[in-house]
């Protein structure tokens, strides 16, 4: 780890070694990694480097952190000519783009990691399952929808599994499961906790949740018996004012039961309902080692009440000329993440969703 670590930015094989006015992020809930770049009075030698579609690469020191393309940028006088690149990692083509056009548009007796490969293998996008992942048996059937994107087929079909599909930043796809290793670091306050943010909201928290199978469709020949698509119930004890949630299952529900799955909806709702992003001096977690995404970290602030191990959901670098390197950590309990897996599909339409 160098004394004084700096962004350099590689666009079309050419390097550039930025000082100020950058950051690269990841998060669990984006998909695709991001970053910005800006400059100020810049020279029409940059604008011309920087153009929007040129394919570039992010690091800092000699950690590869997004490989990537230039999306765009902007122009906006004010206190001299202030220019700002954007752009995101490889994975951003699956969040913008069809999952298909020419097919397959379904696939049958195939198991996860298949199907995702399948997916990616014409934009170029290569697929790691992470050790600690069972992707379970194949699937009978799965199919793509018309309007989906990849990304969101992917993530359809990795709900079936229980796997967080995640960009690693550096041109791949990850299926990996959340928080299955431990950060190099740790956070504490009065030593490397710069600053931080709390933010509670239990707007969506509610004192009755209610998970309704899907019943047959309404007709002439409906009754009260064919309609019935089953039921879970839970309530949540910190939420003292009438507060009722109603969820129709996807399609047979997930293989947990509709009460396990209300159970699952009410502690995955009191743990998103806490926001905490926390700012760490530099970009080092450990020596020669970054802040890295979907990590466990023990996170120790007796300001904030907290002493325990959390889950890095978002990660962004950056380095301003009156902040200087930091890195923002925006933190979830684990079991905000925790994902129960869906059941297949049991119809023959290829387009019936999910």
């Amino acid at each position: 780890m160098s004394d004084k670590p700096v962004f350099k930015i590689v666009v079309d094989s050419e390097p550039f070694i930025l000082w100020e006015g950058t950051s690269v992020g990841r998060s669990m809930d984006q998909g695709g990694g991001t970053f910005e770049i800006r400059f100020v009075d810049p020279s029409r030698d940059i604008i011309k480097a920087f153009r929007p579609g040129k394919s570039c690469q992010v690091f800092i020191d000699e950690n590869l952190l997004l490989d990537g393309y230039i999306d765009g940028y902007t122009i906006h006088d004010c206190d001299g000519h202030k220019l700002m690149f954007r752009g995101r990692d490889r994975v951003g083509d699956l969040i913008d783009c069809a999952a298909t056009v020419s097919g397959p548009y379904e696939f049958r007796n195939q198991k996860l990691e298949k199907v995702v490969a399948a997916v990616l293998k014409p934009f170029g996008i290569p697929l790691r399952v992470a050790k600690d992942v069972d992707t379970g048996v194949a699937f009978k059937r799965l199919s793509i929808m018309p309007d989906e994107t990849a990304f969101q087929f992917i993530e359809k079909a990795c709900r079936f599994r229980a796997v967080l599909p995640v960009s690693d930043g550096i041109g791949g796809l990850i299926l990996a499961k959340p928080g299955a290793y431990r950060s190099a670091g740790k956070l504490v306050y009065g030593e490397n906790i710069k600053r931080r943010t709390v933010d509670v909201n239990h707007q969506e928290r509610f004192s009755d949740i209610v998970v309704k199978g899907q019943g047959a469709p309404v007709d002439d020949y409906s009754n009260g018996k064919t309609m019935a698509g089953g039921k879970g119930q839970t309530k949540d004890a910190e939420i003292t004012r009438y507060r009722p949630l109603v969820i129709v299952a996807e399609k047979e529900g997930y293989d947990l039961s509709f009460k396990q799955r209300a159970e699952w909806e009410k502690q995955n709702r009191k743990a998103k309902a806490a926001k905490i992003t926390i700012t760490a001096q530099g970009w080092y977690a450990a020596e020669n080692e970054l802040w890295q995404l979907n990590t466990l970290v023990p996170v120790k602030d007796p300001v904030i009440n907290i002493d325990k191990d959390m889950l890095i959901k978002s990660i962004s670098f950056s380095r301003g000329l009156s902040t200087g390197s930091e890195t923002e950590l925006e933190l979830a309990v684990p079991e905000a993440y925790d994902l129960p897996a869906q059941k297949e599909s049991s119809g023959d339409d290829m387009w019936e969703g999910f």
